[in-house]
Parts: C-alpha cells; sequence; structure tokens
C-alpha cells in the first residue's frame, strides 16, 4: 500500500486510477486518501470489488466535488462492494446530488435494491452532469424501476443510458425506461441542431448588414 501511495504522489499527469479487484477495504483506502484529494488531475477512479463498506463511501464522496485546485472525479467504479449498506447509498446520493461532476457511475452487483433505488433516483434528478449509470444486478424491484423511469420522464437530467438488467424489473418497464432515454436523446440532438442553425442565420445577417 506504502508502494502504491508513493508512486502515485509521484504521477501528477495520472487522469485514471484503478485498484479493481484489490483487498483495498475502508483502511486501505484511507490510507491513499491524502493523495487522492490532492491529486490535480484525477478524473476517473476504479475501486470495484475493493470490499469496502460505508466508510470507505464517505471517503469516496469527498473526491466528488471540484475545487479551485483540482476537479472533481467524472467517472467513479464502485462494483461489488457487497459490505456497503443503505446508509453508505444514501451517503453517495447526497453527495452526487449536492455538488457533483460525475458523468459515469458505475454500480453493479451491489445490494442497492428498492430503497437505495430511491435515494439515487434523487440525487439522479438533482444532477445536472450524470449520463451513465450502471445497477445490473443491485436487487432493485419494480418500485425502484418506476422511480428511475419517473425521473427520466419528468426531470432535465442529462441521462443517456441507464443499465438495469438482472434485477426483478418488468421487460415491459425496462422497455418504457430506454424509450424515454432515446427520445430525451434525440429531442437534446435536434436542439442543438435547431441552436446552431439559428447561430449560423444571425451571423449570415450581421455579416450582410
Amino acid at each position: 500500500m506504502l508502494f502504491l501511495f508513493e508512486n502515485f504522489q509521484l504521477h501528477n499527469a495520472v487522469i485514471c486510477f484503478s485498484l479493481h479487484g484489490t483487498s483495498l477495504g475502508d483502511e486501505g483506502l484511507e490510507c491513499l486518501m491524502p493523495a487522492l484529494q490532492t491529486h490535480p488531475k484525477l478524473q476517473s477512479l476504479d475501486v470495484g470489488d475493493c470490499q469496502l463498506g460505508d466508510d470507505g463511501i464517505r471517503q469516496i464522496c469527498t473526491l466528488l466535488p471540484s475545487s479551485e485546485e483540482k476537479k472533481g472525479l467524472m467517472e467513479l467504479t464502485l462494483s461489488a462492494n457487497q459490505n456497503v449498506s443503505p446508509q453508505g447509498w444514501t451517503q453517495l446520493a447526497i453527495a452526487i446530488a449536492a455538488n457533483s461532476q460525475l458523468q459515469s457511475l458505475y454500480l453493479d452487483y451491489n445490494n442497492i435494491g428498492d430503497y437505495g433505488a430511491g435515494v439515487l433516483s434523487v440525487a439522479m434528478a438533482a444532477n445536472s452532469t450524470l449520463e451513465r449509470v450502471d445497477l445490473e444486478g443491485c436487487g432493485v424491484g419494480e418500485k425502484g424501476g418506476e422511480l428511475f423511469f419517473a425521473v427520466i420522464a419528468n426531470y432535465p437530467t442529462k441521462m443517456q443510458e441507464l443499465v438495469l438488467f438482472e434485477n426483478n424489473i418488468s421487460a415491459e418497464l425496462i422497455g418504457q425506461i430506454n424509450d424515454c432515454l432515446n427520445q430525451k436523446s434525440q429531442d437534446s440532438v435536434e436542439e442543438q441542431e435547431s441552436f446552431e442553425k439559428s447561430q449560423k442565420e444571425d451571423h449570415s445577417n450581421e455579416v450582410a448588414c
């Protein structure tokens, strides 16, 4: 762990850092946190299957906000950390909703369930940067799926992809969620094209004058 800490501190250009599948645990993560918190360019962190618990999630949450010294994380992988309790997922959801630059979040194969889906759906509704969330195999049921659908259908999120395979959600509801995401993506493209066309026309009129 000391070797990792020292090497990470020496390489300020590192953008992506992966510890996937190691026995890091909350205590190991705590040793790395000073380097992670001060690294100026870190954008992607993979601590999937690292035996993290609620304390590990609490520490990860401190990496999400941006500051004058560094940008916050844009991609976070927490797959298969099954020691995290509902309280841990609530802490993560609050951090994402409050102040986060995250674009991609991978939570597959965790014990999230409908409660976790509820707090994460609130985070998705409040967040303006999330584009991809992976919740494959997280024990989410129909109620959790309905909450995600309500967020995607009714809130101006930037969500493009929500992975819900291997959950207890009906194929019909997953289809409705995907259809809604596809429609919003198409609407976004059309709005951008319309805006660019309008900008070109304004510029042409200014030149003509």
